[in-house]
């Protein structure tokens, strides 16, 4: 496991911007999609250990599921080649496309592909689903989609003792993208006193915050605001305002983002300041949870939405 950690660039980095539209308002971005050029982002703060713990009991594999254009099936596929453990991935499709870049990079990782229907999908939380995977596939460790479990929360919330190690900014604000709740529930554990945490949502599901406080405290509850009503539509849903804008923020940053996730990040992020929702007082530190091959995926469903610049990025990472 420790050589595999060598090859990771950690600490990712700690660059800051503004906003054309506040100039005088530093903003700080913990740059994790600069992590690796595959396994990037919250998905390898979420792999880690538990990579470490299929390795450590020597498990043959990891089987994990997610969309055909899924962040954490392509991190997975990624992380268990360099580790030189197996992948089984259970896709959410009708079957293979050849021209879909992720599912592409999943079978050149070597990972075996299962296409499930959405149905069949829907089932994959279900403990008999489970169950049965566990007697088909006794020495492959079973990661729900997303990557999200007790050993991702292990791994985020280590991410935050990084951030104190690289700067002693006190009054912290601390803003990341939620999805199935573990990046922002690690990062509201790991923080502390003084501090808070902002949650935007990437999809539309209101079940989210009971399922993130059932592991948190009362008083880390106390610290994190999830705001539930910027997902425009849910997840994968995007507007033109948020593309425009995704471009528009490359050029002037150099600071790729994409429209699942860190684009709505950010846009919000510019929403609230313009609104003055979040005080002088407070330094903001935007997680930059990575997912930058999505971009590709998004070229290959709509040509020609994003810059030739963010997609050249996206293919470099």
């Amino acid at each position: 496991m420790d050589d595999l950690i060598k090859v990771f660039n950690l600490p990712s980095p700690i660059q800051s911007f503004r906003f054309d539209e506040f100039p005088d308002r530093e903003i700080l971005v913990k740059r994790d999609d600069l992590i690796h050029p595959t396994i990037s982002g919250n998905k390898w703060r979420k792999l880690k250990y538990n990579i470490k713990y299929a390795l450590d009991e020597s498990y043959e594999g990891i089987l994990s599921f997610g969309g055909a254009f899924s962040n954490h099936l392509y991190a997975t596929a990624a992380a268990c080649e360099l580790s030189g453990l197996k992948c089984k991935a259970y896709v959410r499709g009708d079957g293979f496309d050849t021209n879909n870049p992720t599912l592409q990079f999943l079978k050149q990782k070597g990972a075996e592909l299962t296409f499930l229907d959405r149905s069949t999908y829907r089932r994959k939380s279900e403990p008999d689903f489970i169950s049965n995977l566990e007697r088909q596939f006794p020495r492959y460790l079973i990661i729900p989609e997303g990557g999200s479990n007790d050993r991702a929360l292990q791994g985020v919330t280590e991410m935050m003792q990084e951030i104190y190690e690289q700067t002693d900014i006190d009054n912290l604000m601390v803003i990341s993208g939620v999805g199935s709740g573990s990046t922002i529930t690690g990062i509201t554990k790991g923080l502390r006193a003084r501090d808070k945490a902002i949650g935007v949502l990437a999809v539309k599901d209101t079940s989210l915050p009971a399922k993130i406080n059932k592991h948190l405290l009362a008083a880390e509850q106390n610290k994190l605001y999830l705001d539930l009503d910027s997902h425009l539509g849910g997840f994968g849903k995007t507007t033109r305002e948020l593309l425009e804008f995704i471009n528009i923020f490359y050029a002037q940053t150099s600071i790729p983002l994409e429209p699942l996730y860190t684009g709505k990040v950010f846009l919000r992020l510019l929403d609230m300041l313009k609104d003055g929702a979040i005080g002088e007082s407070k330094t903001i530190l935007v997680i930059h949870t990575g997912g930058l091959q999505g971009n590709l995926g998004y070229d290959f469903r709509f040509p020609g939405r994003l810059s030739d610049g963010l997609l050249l990025a996206a293919s470099c990472s």
